[in-house]
């Protein structure tokens, strides 16, 4: 068993890292290395019911099994375990092994420390097969020995990971192992199966709930993967268009083909581009790390797509037909091969047209980030600001067919009117992107100027208009925001921040950064300190969105920090980015806790709050836990009572304590506040407090003298 000794050590420490590797199979039946990965599942959710350590998740031990390339079936040997540990920042790790003889199964335990792979406590447990949950809980406890009557284990806990029986265990493991290696589809049916055979095992219906997430989330990018097809069909495109200097000698069918496997290897090249970018945002945003691939990519789709701008012009006016004086370009068609409608299909490129808007196509691509590959989506940053030499390149030639369509309008010809205006539409709307409101304005007008008789005129002195005057929700953002820099007003931040979507065009996820350090040069006051939260959280979002949780976690941190409530974050986190884990952002912000007479700690981990009464002569100190020993549908609670003296120093007159069995105890305190929140504003109170309770009665109706030393909290001020 697990002495008293070592539970002591660890509750000394500051919350020690406990990891659980997968149990090794020791024998030749190879069930039992499913077995061991469930086995190891199981005992990781009874570990989190002490609140003394903290446990890793299983998902994040996977990914660094996997960074180490270790085996499932591979001995747990020293150098190993050394680098496992290491990776996980993990304090101790358990490690054990499986054998089965007969009906009978054998299972090992060791703790050891990660650092040094030193045993600190061994067991050993067998029984029948069937008594796979009996044997696993023993193991269990003894892993988290309780100290007197003060932890124990969580009953919720324990009912999670009963089993009937050893075949349970092995299939629950063939579940998580088929997720882990990315089969979702099999991992879900494998899982099904085994839920209809054992309903009650509510640990299973948990992760059932975590796959169903995954697996949706795998549907939602295997239109973005470039799989066998794809890459099948990239390479009978490369092989058409391997020689482009004979373009000009193929006869029209061959260039319809010629110029359809052009635009589809556009479609290939705006999926390999999506490698790069992140897929939860109206619009796909460079991944952080990934900015440069993804500029490349976007260079390739680029010069793919000017290309066929000027094939297909040659092929206008090798088979042009002239009415009235005005050359028309053919009806073309591309042409493809049964094989490749076949595997064009099977990528879900979606449809290919041969037309006159191939320019347009890209000008919209590097001026706002239109491209499609069967989905249209919009890209951030664009190419034009991430390449200023591409968006000189484009501009100029705007202004070039733009000049061309001019002349060509003049002598009657509609269809280049028709080119010329959108093309200055096209540099209007990129303006309003870009917030330019004069540069927008101008780019209109001079299509008033250039096309006076354009049967849109209208529309386009009526935009005008909307932009001078600024209406229209697209424009609420810039008011707002720029209104906010100056005044800090609530409605103003909420409204505003959500200019981060149109930076965005311009410096992609660096935008965030860009609007969090304008927000921080906001005075918080109580008026405008629920707009201060709401923009923090909103970049906490975007941030999220964009798969940058490190971005999301620091925005977490300012939400909390400006009296963001948790309750509505941890809500925002289950329900909108659960891939973004907040870790331990709220206990790094705020805690309560101490020795509690020196053996093991008490904390609290709710409602951590403090408060001044109106006339300030009151402080107090409250927290909260729902812990794992505290049994289910309760709470405890603690406060701390600190009154002002004449002289303006607060000093703590008692401290309460609320049992979760009912029974409050009282008695003499010391504080001292090393850190006080500002009385007008938003802020943390820190401190450290003793505690002694002369006449302390337990569950069990014996009355005790109980001391909390070496206590600390750091609390937010509520008003």
């Amino acid at each position: 068993m697990l002495s008293l000794s070592l539970m002591m050590v660890l509750a000394a420490a500051d919350k020690p890292v406990v990891s659980v590797l997968y149990f090794e199979a020791r024998t030749r039946d190879e069930e039992l290395v499913f077995a061991g990965k469930g086995l190891a599942d199981m005992l990781t959710t009874d570990l989190v019911a002490w609140e003394g350590v903290r446990v890793v998740e299983r998902t994040r031990l996977e990914e660094v099994l996997k960074e180490v390339d270790f085996q499932q079936t591979k001995y747990v040997d020293k150098k190993t375990a050394v680098k496992i540990g290491s990776a996980l920042g993990a304090d101790y790790l358990v490690v054990g092994s499986l054998q089965s003889a007969g009906d009978k199964l054998r299972v090992d335990a060791r703790l050891v420390k990660a650092k040094t792979f030193e045993d600190v406590v061994s067991a050993s447990e067998t029984d029948s097969k069937d008594k796979i949950f009996d044997i696993e809980q023993r193991l269990a406890n003894t892993l988290v020995a309780k100290i007197d009557d003060k932890l124990t284990a969580n009953a919720n806990a324990r009912r999670k990971a009963k089993v009937p029986d050893l075949a349970t265990v092995v299939a629950y493991g063939k579940v998580l192992d088929l997720s882990d290696k990315g089969q979702l589809e099999e991992a879900q049916a494998a899982m099904r199966a085994l839920l209809s055979k054992t309903p009650t095992f509510l640990l299973a219906r948990e992760r059932q709930a975590e796959l169903l997430k995954a697996l949706e989330e795998f549907q939602k990018r295997k239109k973005d993967m470039i799989a066998g097809s794809a890459v099948e069909l990239s390479k009978l495109i490369d092989k058409t268009l391997s020689d482009e200097s004979r373009f000009s000698e193929l006869n029209k069918e061959q260039q319809e083909h010629y110029l359809g496997m052009r635009l589809m290897k556009g479609k290939f090249l705006a999926r390999v581009m999506k490698q790069f970018l992140t897929n939860r945002e109206h619009f796909r945003v460079a991944k952080k790390g990934e900015e440069g691939r993804a500029l490349t990519a976007m260079r390739d789709w680029y010069e793919n797509q000017r290309r066929y701008v000027q094939e297909w012009e040659r092929t206008a006016r090798q088979f042009a037909t002239v009415v009235n004086g005005v050359s028309y370009p053919p009806a073309l068609s591309p042409n493809f091969a049964a094989d490749e409608e076949r595997l064009a299909t099977e990528s879900q490129f979606g449809s290919v047209t041969i037309n006159d808007l191939g320019f347009e196509n890209l000008a919209r691509f590097v001026l706002e980030g239109f491209v499609e590959d069967g989905d249209h989506f919009r890209v951030r940053p664009v190419l034009g600001a991430a390449d200023p030499k591409i968006d000189k390149a484009v501009r100029d030639e705007i202004e070039a067919r733009v000049k061309d369509a001019i002349a060509k309008s003049a002598a009657g010809d509609k269809r280049a009117e028709s080119n010329g205006v959108r093309l200055l539409n096209q540099l209007a709307e990129a303006a309003v992107m870009k917030g330019d409101i004069d540069a927008a304005v101008v780019a209109y007008q001079r299509v008033l100027d250039s096309f006076p008789f354009d049967s849109r005129s209208d529309w386009t002195e009526k935009r005008i208009k909307e932009l001078l005057e600024g209406r229209g929700n697209e424009f609420r953002d810039i008011n707002a925001w720029s209104n906010a820099m100056s005044e800090c007003k609530d409605m103003d931040l909420r409204i505003g921040v959500e200019i981060y979507t149109r930076r965005m065009a311009q410096s992609g996820l660096k935008a965030i950064d860009e609007v969090a350090t304008e927000l921080g040069k906001c005075k918080v006051t109580r008026s405008n300190q629920g707009g201060v939260a709401y923009a923090y959280n909103t970049l906490a979002m975007a941030s999220a969105r964009a798969e940058d949780c490190d971005g999301y976690r620091k925005y977490v941190r300012k939400y909390l920090e400006n009296d963001g409530s948790v309750s509505d974050m941890l809500g925002y986190n289950k329900n909108h980015v659960p891939w973004c884990k907040l870790g331990d952002v709220q206990k790094d912000l705020t805690w309560f806790k101490a020795a509690l007479d020196r053996s093991w700690s008490v904390e609290f981990t709710r409602n951590l709050v403090s408060q001044k009464s109106n006339d300030k002569s009151v402080f107090f100190v409250r927290g909260s836990t729902d812990g794992p020993r505290v049994p289910d549908g309760v709470e405890e609670e603690m406060d701390l009572r600190l009154e002002r003296g004449k002289d303006g120093t607060y000093t703590c007159v008692t401290g309460r304590w609320r049992r979760y069995w009912g029974e409050y105890i009282e008695g003499p305190c010391k504080v001292t506040v090393t850190k006080w929140a500002p009385d007008d504003g938003p802020g943390f109170d820190e401190g450290t407090f003793e505690i002694t309770f002369p006449n302390a009665k337990g569950p069990d109706g014996r009355v005790q003298k109980v001391e909390i030393s070496k206590g600390e909290f750091r609390t937010k001020r509520e008003r």
